[in-house]
């Protein structure tokens, strides 16, 4: 019963914690209604861990990986009318790559008053490793490329700068963002 109560309290911090940052964005975008910020927008990728549990929160297309295991998982789906074309049976997912529909985000920060955050649960084990990406990265990285990066080292610092090196040297067309979290003993 605790564990179930603590996270739901967990799950309603970060929630509220996108709400917040939802309006703030607004605010700006508001505020400067006459020059480029009016209208301003993001994606959104937290992860929040405490006790033992990794907590996700999201909306749009930048992405969170788990890896464990010499196996890396994607635990979020992307908010785009691509995405959302295969998962309604509409388009196979190999046309969602090249599919005009693919940078066209149906949810992110900014969009409107109320937000509607993706979240997820994830239990922790000593040794997993986290990455948040931008599509800057997973663009143009494939999975198992980005996976043979949170595998080689220890040092979050380099895998980073391994992952976004790669999406440079693959002339990435959009912003190229990697944070590495891992859980140590």
């Amino acid at each position: 019963m605790l564990l179930k109560r603590h996270t739901h309290v967990t799950l309603q911090v970060l929630r509220d914690a996108v709400c917040e940052l939802n309006a703030a964005v607004r605010a700006q975008g508001d505020f400067f209604r006459n020059n480029d910020l009016q209208g301003m927008a993001s994606t959104l990728a937290g992860l929040l861990i405490r006790s033992r549990v990794a907590y996700v929160a999201h909306m749009g297309d930048s992405r969170v990986y788990h890896w464990r295991d010499d196996r890396m998982t994607c635990l979020t789906a992307d908010h785009s009318l691509a995405a959302l074309l295969v998962r309604e049976g509409a388009i196979a997912p190999s046309v969602a790559a090249t599919h005009p529909g693919r940078y066209r985000l149906t949810r992110y920060i900014g969009l409107h008053h109320d937000v509607y955050p993706d979240m997820c649960e994830v239990r922790i084990a000593p040794g997993d490793r986290f990455m948040i990406c931008s599509d800057g990265v997973w663009n143009v990285l494939r999975d198992d490329q980005m996976a043979a990066y949170l595998a080689q080292t220890t040092d979050p610092q380099e895998m980073c700068a391994g992952i976004v090196g790669a999406a440079k040297r693959l002339r990435s067309r959009d912003n190229i963002t990697c944070v590495a979290v891992l859980i140590g003993e």
